[in-house]
């Protein structure tokens, strides 16, 4: 009882910070990105960087640094109304990924290679989704529904994929990554997901059935890939949950994982085909 009880207090919580960032304006959800951002690549990294001792929170710290100031500066550039220019990006990127491998030249890390390895993994599965999400949120105007209609076929997924689960679930999906996940309960999540996606932004964002159907498919098949990479992620790291951000519910990474899989697919569809 005190599980649960702790869970639904974490979980509102949790709720109301993400509505106040995205309904409090373009700039409070530009910081909120930022801070989610920070627990999402200091949760990453914390996995894939080996040593335990005080090396290893210098490394998450520079790494965090690092993969979060491409976020921050699309962050300000977007939020002046500056295009998102991909050819000032990338250099900038550039840059940002050879200081730490520079960093490696000189540090007693027994993993240089790896970890130079798992800073380049982290741009490209967190920074750069986070990046695509603002310039999603941001043009061509700032739209706090949009971004609400994205994280709600996020919860959708997770909550029709546990009830029907729990309910009639037998046939494993990803045995050896994920017990707990069945074919049952995967189809009720993207039932739910696709029929609930495609109704909030065809009403209440008066979006063509066709581009709310394709978003909310692209949503449910990429979402449960990006849960099942983690989860593959953390099994082979030997570990339950990314962090203790949220009591009950692990880390932030655990709760984002299916979002910024699916918003880099999201984002090309939308930028295109979808338009």
């Amino acid at each position: 009882m005190k599980g649960l009880k702790e869970r639904v207090i974490s979980a509102f919580v949790f709720l109301v910070i993400i509505l106040i960032g995205i309904f409090g304006g373009a700039s409070n959800f530009g910081f909120l990105v930022i801070l989610i951002s920070v627990f999402l690549l200091w949760e990453f990294f914390g996995i894939i960087i080996s040593e335990e001792s005080r090396s290893k929170s210098i490394h998450k710290a520079l790494w965090t640094i690092a993969a979060l100031i491409p976020v921050a500066w699309v962050f300000w550039k977007e939020f002046q109304g500056e295009a998102f220019d991909l050819y000032e990006f990338g250099p900038i990127a550039l840059i940002l990924i050879y200081i730490p491998l520079l960093f490696e030249l000189f540090s007693l890390s027994s993993a240089p290679f790896d970890h130079v390895g798992g800073l380049f993994l982290g741009f490209f599965y967190i920074t750069v989704p986070m990046c695509l999400l603002l310039d999603i949120a941001y043009v061509p105007a700032y739209s706090p529904f949009l971004i609400l209609g994205l994280l709600l076929m996020t919860w959708l997924n997770d909550i029709g994929a546990y009830f029907v689960g729990s309910s009639i679930g037998k046939t494993p999906l990803a045995p050896t990554i994920s017990p707990k996940k069945t074919w049952e309960g995967t189809l009720g999540g993207w039932a739910t997901t696709i029929l609930g996606g495609a109704l909030y932004f065809h009403f209440f964002m008066e979006k063509p059935w066709d581009l709310t159907v394709a978003i909310s498919v692209i949503a449910a098949v990429f979402g449960t890939l990006g849960d099942l990479v983690e989860s593959k992620l953390k099994r082979t790291a030997g570990i339950k949950d990314t962090g203790r951000v949220m009591p009950g519910h692990g880390g932030l990474l655990d709760r984002f994982d299916a979002f910024i899989f699916f918003l880099p697919f999201i984002y090309l569809y939308l930028r295109f085909i979808g338009g």
